[in-house]
């Protein structure tokens, strides 16, 4: 992001509050590493937020990782030691979604967007309206994304077929 170019780009790919994320990003590129930071939404969001910043791989690990975390607290629990199920679940909880995931969520979407903006020089190249384009089509944030398992979960948790005791 050393440009006014690379500026736009990046302030296309992330959308809306682009001016929240960017002054993160240009510290990352002059470091060379992206520096830990808290981001609240993560931590009261969690995947919700991956997939609104269209992190779709991390918000499928985060998920799977919960529904394996959850396989083997049942396991645990079913061997005869329900606390030490219920200990590692709460340990999973706060370890990687209380704490990894707010802290290194900046960096993951720095991480993202740039490789977002790099392929779309690459298939431009030379034609920055188009590379521009191109990103504010395909980047911002995704609503849709977090609203639909919003709907999912709701209806896996209260919807229950015609005839199914309560």
């Amino acid at each position: 992001m050393t440009s006014q170019a690379d500026h736009e780009l990046y302030a296309a790919a992330v959308g809306r509050k682009a001016g929240f994320y960017l002054p993160y990003f240009r510290r990352a590129a002059d470091r060379g590493y992206t520096p830990v930071s808290w981001n609240w939404a993560t931590f009261f969001f969690g995947v919700f937020w991956f997939l609104y910043r269209r992190q779709y791989r991390w918000a499928a690990g985060l998920t799977l990782a919960a529904l394996l975390v959850g396989i083997l607290a049942g396991q645990v629990a079913l061997a005869g030691y329900p606390g030490l199920g219920t200990t590692l679940q709460v340990i999973f909880l706060v370890a990687v979604l209380g704490v990894y995931a707010p802290l290194n969520a900046n960096g993951l979407y720095y991480r993202s967007v740039t490789a977002r903006v790099e392929q779309a020089k690459a298939e431009f190249a030379f034609d920055h309206k188009r590379q521009l384009d191109v990103l504010t089509l395909r980047g911002g944030p995704n609503l849709a994304a977090p609203l639909l398992l919003f709907v999912a979960i709701v209806l896996v948790t209260f919807v229950r077929p015609a005839g199914m005791l309560q």
